[in-house]
């Protein structure tokens, strides 16, 4: 069954027993002994909180009309990395209506769609709002950056039109909200045109704690672009993936605990996460009182600070944003977009035991090229600016919001507090909704209990969750109540993550830093910042060559240091991007490489090349649906072109491939891994599965399923779905298709998706053929 079968079966299956609610009502001692989900009836549900293999059912059936690349130009205009600014001279130049772009983005969407999964629910009324919108324009009005241009907000966020806002979950669905979110309505005086509700991981993350990341039952599983079988970031994983592919321009999301940070710098965008209070959470579905804060996405800083500039301002709503009056610019946060001259005279903090020396060894080795170009641009670099009480606030293994309760100590976690702020916040939330039985976290947990099929997930379907809802019944338990040890605890975190941590370490003892330049990737790094409640930007650095996910450099700051933050984050990108636009990662890490020579003073030879290990990520780049994977070589004199190795000339580097510009494809050799091509003369990946090299005939043998090879002698294997006989020359035909095996005597099969014949090796959807 593919996913959109059976979301539309879970959603029929919700509605039919949403009754249940009404006569099954558990006291809340009961539901906190009664876990079913732990019992062992669930336990072959999948079990790991990173997303680490994929799910067939999320790969339907290819065609033309899915092929990815390349993104179709829109009105003769080429959409994809255009930013706000272009888009808006197009328009002003009628060259492009707010119609003719919302057509194309959805166009984008359904191209993505079976691929990354980052909207859940297009806006019905998007090309009426864009009709508007067009109008004004065309009678000289125009309100401000934002006129005409689509925007996704996180399905925890509520709109008052025709869109659902559930957080992903069947338990609302249906449900009615009063009113516009107050981000939602600033939004739209701006003169912005909602796309639509984007994916997430439901209930942003509160329901368990063991889950695959950017999963939710409505929406099914979300996947970053960059590598389709690994943890995409979350919780706000399709506001950051849509934006990543160009789905759309901007969007928004929420954060409690690295929900913005997070999927935008595993997604090679830039992520803005506001101090607690400056953005309304009024209409938002909530967590934490404390920590709660809504951010925005960009695949520029400028294009996120134009959607902060329009959502931040004081709302009687949420009385935490009082605490703005005094402490934000006149005219917004826009003036402060510098370029790298910013950098001159600046001082910048390395927390280096705290953060840093926590970081993947490849990833710290990039990100100390970036910070060595910083500091080249006339900025001061003091390392070991380190958070005093570093060790008390978070886990030096990974991210962990329940760390004082790890260590023996509940009155030292962020989770003692967040339970009982979410009992309480959700029961709030959930009075102001009309059509719906849900009226409090008892209510939810009920219908999780009664709906296992469609909100529990099914084995072998879904990723569901290892767990159930484990965070729920943990909140369930706490019964809402403020005790001395709630106290405590939001004391602690606050007292160790502000004063003596995050500015303490701005502070140095006497010699204060600008801001701290963080790597976001160690999740440590915007937890504290989320108990402190205070700011984060972050902007793409690089990819991993091992996984091709990319990640980023952030700079931290105090409350309310917005503006020091997008002076300090635009300037890097300047530094690393100049005029070439968002590097797309690949780009970007060469480019960090070419000025870490310059820096060092080190010269090129003129006619040799530099052994460099990389990786394109499918959609972000113009190439298909494919990744490059392998070690090789940087032209010195060549633009930024790649060739293999294996002593190919550097001569040869022109008609390869491109990095900055579009790529072209390259030619023989196959890695079949979820769409993967593997560069022909290497051959070699450190994930290419199912790999044979150019020379070899393709007759030995193989197995195409995930971590299957088929056993050349003997064709067999456990998992073999995908075999033919050594004896049987591979120009035969095949058919290609997750759990199907082709009848290697009539060459056909009722799914076979992936057919060429052996007369023309040719075919409409012949994705993978030679």
């Amino acid at each position: 069954m593919v996913a959109s079968n059976w979301r539309a079966a879970a959603a029929s299956l919700a509605s039919l027993t949403l009754p249940i609610i009404a006569t099954y009502n558990p006291g809340i001692g009961e539901l906190a002994s009664r876990n079913e989900y732990n019992s062992a009836n669930f336990s072959d549900l999948a079990a790991s909180e990173v997303l680490n293999e994929p799910f067939p059912y999320y790969f339907p059936d290819q065609n033309d009309a899915a092929n990815l690349f390349p993104m179709p130009q829109c009105n003769g205009i080429t959409l994809e990395e255009a930013t706000i600014d272009q888009l808006q001279q197009y328009m002003s130049q009628r060259k492009l209506t707010s119609v003719q772009l919302v057509t194309c983005y959805m166009q984008r969407e359904y191209q993505t769609r079976e691929y990354i999964n980052s909207i859940l629910q297009l806006n019905p009324d998007v090309l009426t709002i864009a009709a508007t919108l067009d109008s004004e324009r065309a009678h000289n009005r125009v309100r401000g950056p934002l006129h005409g241009i689509p925007f996704l907000i996180k399905d925890n966020i509520a709109s008052k039109d025709k869109l659902e806002t559930t957080a992903g979950s069947f338990a609302l669905l249906g449900s009615i909200v009063p009113r516009d979110a107050f981000v939602v309505s600033q939004l739209r005086q701006a003169g912005a045109v909602l796309l639509g509700k984007a994916t997430l991981s439901e209930w942003a993350d509160m329901r368990s704690n063991n889950y695959s990341e950017g999963y939710s039952a409505r929406g099914g599983q979300a996947r970053s672009s960059y590598n389709f079988t690994v943890n995409p970031g979350g919780s706000s994983t399709g506001s950051a993936i849509a934006v990543a592919n160009n789905v759309v321009t901007f969007a928004l999301g929420s954060e409690t605990d690295g929900s913005v940070i997070n999927p935008a710098e595993r997604n090679a965008i830039v992520g803005i996460k506001p101090t607690v209070g400056l953005t309304s959470r009024a209409g938002v579905i909530p967590e934490s009182t404390h920590q709660d804060t809504i951010g925005c996405f960009g695949r520029t800083v400028r294009d996120a600070v134009y959607a902060l500039d329009a959502i931040y301002g004081v709302d009687p709503r949420d009385n935490y944003t009082s605490a703005q009056i005094g402490e934000t610019p006149v005219g917004g946060y826009v003036p402060y977009i510098s370029d790298q001259s910013a950098l001159k005279g600046a001082r910048f903090g390395l927390p280096w035991a705290s953060f840093w020396a926590l970081a993947d060894p490849e990833q710290q080795t990039i990100l100390l090229s970036l910070v060595s170009l910083i500091s080249s641009a006339g900025a001061t670099i003091v390392n070991n600016t380190e958070l005093p009480t570093y060790q008390t606030i978070v886990s030096p293994t990974g991210w962990d919001w329940d760390y004082g309760s790890t260590r023996g100590y509940p009155n030292e976690s962020e989770y003692t507090y967040i339970k009982v702020d979410f009992y309480n916040n959700i029961a709030t939330y959930l009075s102001e909704l009309t059509n719906t039985r849900i009226r409090s976290l008892a209510d939810i947990v009920a219908f999780n209990l009664a709906n296992a099929g469609s909100e529990g997930g099914l084995p072998a379907l879904n990723p569901a969750f290892g767990s159930g809802q484990d965070g729920f019944l943990a909140s369930l338990a706490t019964g809402g109540i403020m005790n001395e040890t709630y106290y405590q605890a939001l004391s602690f975190c606050q007292a160790s993550t502000r004063q003596h941590g995050i500015d303490a370490a701005l502070a140095n003892n006497g010699a204060p830093v600008d801001a701290l330049l963080v790597p976001p990737d160690v999740a440590q790094s915007y937890q504290v910042a989320a108990q402190a409640g205070y700011p984060v930007v972050t902007v793409p650095a690089g990819v991993h060559s091992a996984s091709g996910m990319p990640f980023g450099i952030a700079v931290m700051g105090t409350g309310f240091s917005e503006a020091g933050l997008v002076r300090w984050a635009s300037a890097i990108e300047d530094l690393t991007l100049g005029d070439e636009g968002r590097g797309l990662g690949l780009g970007r890490t060469v480019r960090f490489q070419q000025a870490k020579a310059k820096v060092t003073s080190f010269q090129l030879p003129g006619d040799s090349c530099v052994s460099l290990k990389v990786r394109i990520a499918a959609l972000s780049v113009n190439f298909g649906p494919f990744m490059l994977a392998g070690t090789h070589l940087l032209s010195p004199s060549g633009g930024n072109e790649l060739a293999p190795s294996r002593g190919v000339s550097c001569q040869y580097l022109s008609g390869f491939v491109h990095l900055v510009g579009k790529l072209r494809r390259v030619h023989e050799g196959f890695a079949f891994k979820l769409l993967t091509r593997l560069v022909e003369p290497t051959n070699a990946t450190s994930k290419a599965h199912y790999a044979w090299p150019a020379s070899t005939d393709a007759d030995e043998g193989f197995a195409f399923k995930t971590l299957a090879r088929l056993d050349e002698s003997t064709n067999a294997t456990s998992e073999a779905h995908y075999a033919w006989p050594a004896s049987t020359d591979a120009d035969e035909g095949f058919a290609f298709k997750i759990l199907t095996r082709l009848d290697e005597s009539t060459n056909a099969t009722s799914e076979a998706h992936y057919v060429w014949p052996a007369s023309t090796n040719a075919t409409s959807e012949a994705h993978y053929a030679w």
